[in-house]
């Protein structure tokens, strides 16, 4: 296997992981259940990513573990979600940020050209699903 390729996948898997993590975390503090229920959706679609990477990379995707931002991302996130009026818009607020930084991670990996053709096109694919939920999250704040 690539080891360049590897260490890319191993990159996605750590924002996939900071993904599944935060929207746990925010899944905790919202009271909405239709936010709850839509975090949790974007926690199984992030866990079914990494199952499709699994082939790309020599390591689980639980041995990727996270960043150090993304860490101090969701505790900002539990203390904002403990210390906040309006718990379901501090989530949301949060999530949206979280899935902006996924979607430049994934544009990152993304410009190596030397990607093969099935990883790119699953990564593509991926990153479409990650900006559609992005948007979707924005049409929420907004009517909030």
């Amino acid at each position: 296997m690539d080891t360049k390729v590897s260490s890319e996948v191993k990159e996605i898997f750590e924002v996939l992981n900071e993904r599944i993590r935060g929207y746990e975390k925010a899944a905790e503090h919202v009271r909405s259940t239709e936010y709850r229920s839509l975090f949790e959706k974007h926690m199984r679609e992030s866990r079914n990513f990494e199952n499709e990477l699994r082939p790309y990379s020599e390591k689980a995707p639980e041995e990727a573990g996270t960043r150090i931002q993304g860490d101090t991302w969701r505790y900002w996130m539990g203390l904002k979600g403990a210390l906040s009026s309006d718990k379901d818009e501090s989530m949301l607020e949060a999530c949206i940020r979280g899935e902006k930084a996924a979607i430049d991670k994934y544009e990152h990996v993304l410009e190596d050209d030397d990607l093969p053709t099935d990883l790119r096109t699953v990564l593509r694919r991926q990153l479409a699903e990650i900006r559609t939920s992005h948007d979707n999250l924005e049409r929420l704040e907004d009517l909030e």
